[in-house]
Parts: C-alpha cells; structure tokens; sequence
C-alpha cells in the first residue's frame, strides 16, 4: 500500500510541475497587440506636461509621442486668414500654412526643440505652464468643405486659449481631422497651453482628441512667436522643410513607374 500511494504521490506531482511549465511557456494575458488606449494607460498627465514643456527625458518623449496614432498638426496662429478662400472654393485644409504629420518621431522632438529654443527657455526655468488638465467634451462636426450649408460656421472658433486669445482651433480643423482619420466622432481629452519666455518668446495651446470609434488619438498645436524676427525665421525653416517633403514625395512617386516599367521588360 505505501508504494501504491507513493507511486501515485509521484504521478501527481510530475502532472502538476508538467503543467506549471506549460503555464509559464505560454504568453501573458496582456502580450497583444498595443494600441493608442492600451499605450495610454502607462502614460501619466506629468509625463504629457514634461513633453509638451520640450525638455525631458528621450523615454518619456518616445512614449508619449508613440501614443499619438491620429492626425498630429502643428498651426500658426494666423492659419485662419486663409481659410474663407479654403472653404468658398471648397478644397481641403491642406492649403492651409499648416504641417500635418501622421508620426512624429524623438529625432524630430529634439530637433524641434532646439530650433524653436523652447529647450533652452525651459532649462532656464523660462517656461510658465498655464494650464495641464484632463477633459472630456465631445464635439458634434459634420464636413464643413462639402456640405454648403456648414461653410458659413467652418470659420467659427470652437476653442479658444484661456491666456492669448489669438490661438484658436476652428471647426474646419477638426473637421479636417475628423475626415483624414476616418473617425466618425473626436472627443477634447486634454488641453495644455504654455508661455516659453526668455529667447523663445513663443505662444502654444496644445489639445488632444481622441476618436472613440476607431481608438486614434490626435494633437493639434497652434503657436504664436511673439518674436518677429524668430517669426520670419520659423516661415524661413517651414518653407524649407514643405519644399523637402514635395521634393522627396516627387522623387520616390517617379520611381515607381520606371521600376514597373523595367518589370515589364524582364518579363
């Protein structure tokens, strides 16, 4: 008899530690595929007013930036006073004096940083955060180019900054992003807005959107440099970086033709 209940003591034993192997061999509950939300969730407000504040740490830069999955626009405070003549002639914001990207990356961050030496503002301890908070306000658009009876209200200002009332996002923005992410509704997640002083001298309302149906989350920057001179600097190095995008988009857009055509000719 004890050898009989040794010998199953035994079986037990082998089955239970065969089948802790096969638990720990298998993949964790959460090792799936991230997401924009998923993404989020590591994120903390301090770790967005640190980034948008253009001095922290290259993980934090990474992390926050990598959770923007949408539209990420940077606009000029005046981008408005071109937008009657967009939406009369029923085009697309695109004409707008605006930089729309769908990745920003930590090279582009510190690039950003440098040039615009809103780095140097806040290691300076330059850089008044005015504000940094979470919100939740859905925003009902309908396409403001193709539906007549919405351009009129497509110049309407829909935020406006709480410190410098030049910075403003009108419905076309977000009609724009709206329609460029495929998302059938946006909803305001956080507003930040921030006065770099010293060398900077720049104006900035950031606001974040995010689309419930489709899990994207959007930025959308408007700055005003209260410097005219780095003003006229900042159009300088824009147009610069618009007229390198349509160079480069031309060139790899010419490129494929002629690899196609030399398919042909293998062939």
């Amino acid at each position: 008899l004890y050898s009989r209940f040794e010998f199953i003591l035994t079986c037990r034993v082998m089955m239970a530690s065969h089948q802790v192997q096969r638990d720990d061999s298998a993949p964790p509950p959460c090792a799936k595929k991230t997401t924009s939300a998923v993404t989020e969730r590591n994120i903390t407000l301090q770790d967005y007013i640190h980034m948008h504040g253009m001095l922290c740490r290259p993980d934090t830069a990474r992390r926050t930036l990598n959770s923007f999955d949408g539209r990420i626009m940077f606009l000029p405070f005046d981008y408005y006073k071109k937008e009657k003549t967009v939406v009369e002639n029923n085009s697309s914001l695109e004409e707008f004096d605006c930089h729309d990207f769908t990745k920003f990356t930590v090279f582009m961050y510190y690039l950003l940083v440098i040039c615009s030496f809103t780095g140097i503002s806040t290691l300076l301890k330059q850089t008044k955060i005015l504000v940094g908070r979470e919100e939740n306000e859905e925003i009902e658009l309908q396409n403001a180019f193709k539906n007549k009876e919405n351009q009129g209200k497509a110049g309407k200002a829909k935020f406006v900054s709480e410190h410098n009332t030049n910075l403003q996002v009108h419905l076309s923005v977000l009609s724009y992003v709206k329609e460029k992410s495929g998302s059938k509704s946006i909803r305001l997640k956080r507003r930040f807005e921030y006065e770099f002083e010293g060398i900077a001298k720049l104006s900035v309302m950031m606001l974040h959107f995010y689309s419930p149906d489709t899990g994207l989350l959007h930025l959308v920057e408007v700055y005003q440099f209260r410097n005219s001179v780095l003003r006229k600097v900042a159009r300088i190095l824009v147009s610069l970086w618009h007229w390198t995008r349509v160079r480069l988009h031309l060139i790899s857009t010419r490129q494929k033709p002629i690899t196609r055509e030399k398919n042909l000719k293998k062939k």
